[in-house]
């Protein structure tokens, strides 16, 4: 699996053209789909996923201003049981895939207000190493009580 850094370095090459990204939105969105039913077979009860299709609707707005109606057609399709968001208070790693390192908290409150309008139950996870493991252990517990 990809994540969508990847497509917009692939996208910046080809000079950001939409038409360009539509297609490639169309790869990623048939990738999640085959990724997340493979890995559906093997999962014991859990299955993380550590990015999906709101990245690339929020990524896509961000830069983009717009994102592909198909994308939001099949975040509307994909069921998950639990977002898990991970604010930005740790510091900042320099990654040639990652961008914006001075719009982090910009970025957060988007995916935050997307939290916040979809269903899915979200759980904000900050601090430290320790504390944010212990707040991530405890949401995934009371969702398998409640399941």
């Amino acid at each position: 699996m990809f994540d969508f850094a990847t497509i917009l370095k692939i996208a910046q090459g080809a000079g950001n053209a939409i038409p360009t990204l539509t297609a490639l939105f169309d790869q990623v969105v048939s990738t999640f789909s085959e990724d997340d039913q493979e890995k559906l077979k093997s999962a014991n009860k859990i299955l993380f996923c550590d990015t999906n299709l709101y990245v690339i609707k929020i990524w896509s707005n961000f830069k983009f201003g717009q994102c592909d109606p198909e994308i939001l057609k099949h975040i509307e399709e994909r069921k998950y049981d639990l977002y898990l968001l991970t604010y930005i208070d740790i510091p900042w790693q320099d990654d040639p895939q990652r961008e914006h390192p001075h719009e982090r908290e910009a970025l957060y409150q988007l995916y935050l207000n997307e939290m916040k309008e979809q269903t899915v139950p979200f759980v904000e996870i900050s601090g430290l190493d320790d504390d944010r493991k212990k707040k991530a252990v405890t949401a995934i517990q009371t969702l398998l009580k409640l399941s």
